[in-house]
């Protein structure tokens, strides 16, 4: 599970220009920015940190929130089922500003729960804190209908972490050579077929968090059928006996907006799990298997390159992940895998973010 909420200690405090009510924060052994009230924080002070696509519950802590981060789901009465305050990325006298720093003194149960924890101590179950896109995913009536939940138990969702999480890697992986890839923005699926797994019905199509019905005719599968992925899948064991995921962006005119302005649906393999090793292909590993099983990839911008070597900050990183892609369109970021297969991160592109839309 995603550590979306985490205790923090303020590293520096930060003037804006012309700014009389506003600062920002930077934390210990994160890249983030956040902007809060000018004297509100100071260094070495305890916090909560909620990340971007947080969603916080709505309880008089935080809500303050209420007037521009409120998010509510309704019935066919209209009546409310669910409702919550979404972080997201904003900019705010210039400075891009990437979650929400609460002061641990506010929270009442802060000495007995909190006090004594290590950065990076995870309290987003403790605090009820969840992903808005999951929340958001299971209130979509967009065809997909659920067979069950994700096989998590052996197959990894699809989530890499931000490189601003992991600032170390900056100092430990200069030497690490890097297959990176586009980010497609679309609608994450896996297609699995493994009898290990479930050998009455070895075949699954899952969204982020569901395992959906197969339906020929819905939008999430009327791309599977095109390319006659089922018959694909049980040849490919056949002749290998290799149990793969195959996890890929569905893009197009049915996904999340088609920001990118795509004619027609398609798949877009990112990544590949290998059930039996329970490891992730390789970048090589992955390519020669989507060209022998004749399945799109994502757009590969570079392999075997040093990424930290050249890239040695974040700011520098944060550019380089700027650009268009071959539509045209604001591009929503890279992800960075190592050769080995080993490492994973991303990194997006904060002109994406302070674009997008519900």
């Amino acid at each position: 599970m995603r550590k979306l909420a985490t205790i923090r200690t303020v590293e520096s405090i930060n003037p804006i220009d012309g700014a009389d009510r506003l600062e920002y924060i930077t934390m210990k052994d994160l890249g983030w920015k956040v902007v809060v009230e000018k004297g509100e924080l100071k260094t070495g002070d305890r916090v909560i940190y909620f990340e971007i696509d947080s969603a916080l519950p709505c309880i008089p802590i935080f809500d303050f929130l209420k007037d521009r981060c409120y998010k509510r789901w309704t019935n066919a009465d209209g009546k409310v089922v669910d409702e919550c305050y979404r972080i997201k990325t904003v900019k705010l006298r210039g400075v891009v500003s990437q979650g929400l720093a609460v002061p641990l003194s506010k929270f009442d149960y802060t000495e007995a729960v909190f006090s004594s924890a290590e950065d990076g101590y995870d309290v987003t179950e403790t605090l009820c804190v969840r992903h808005y896109d999951e929340i958001a995913e299971s209130y979509k009536t967009d065809g997909g209908v659920s067979k069950g939940t994700f096989p998590s138990a052996w197959v990894p969702k699809t989530d890499a972490e931000r490189i601003q999480n992991l600032m170390s890697y900056f100092t430990d992986c200069k030497d690490v050579e890097f297959e990176v890839t586009e980010k497609a923005d679309g609608s994450s699926m896996t297609v699995i077929y493994s009898p290990t797994i479930r050998p009455e019905n070895p075949f699954f199509v899952c969204s982020r968090n569901q395992e959906l019905e197969y339906n020929p005719e819905s939008k999430w599968c009327l791309y599977l059928e095109k390319i006659k992925i089922l018959d694909k899948l049980i040849q490919f064991y056949n002749e290998t006996g290799n149990e793969y995921a195959f996890q890929g962006e569905l893009v197009g005119p049915a996904f999340n907006g088609n920001r990118d302005t795509y004619k027609e649906s398609v798949w877009k393999i990112f990544n590949i799990w290998d059930i039996k090793e329970q490891r992730y292909l390789t970048p090589t590993e992955r390519i020669k298997t989507t060209v022998m099983l004749e399945i799109p990839h994502v757009k590969i911008l570079s392999t075997n390159w040093k990424v930290f070597d050249e890239l040695p900050t974040l700011d520098a990183m944060l550019k380089f992940v700027e650009g268009k892609t071959d539509n045209g369109n604001e591009r929503e970021g890279c992800v960075f895998k190592s050769m080995d297969g080993k490492i994973m991160f991303k990194c997006i592109n904060n002109k994406y973010l302070l674009k997008e839309v519900d």
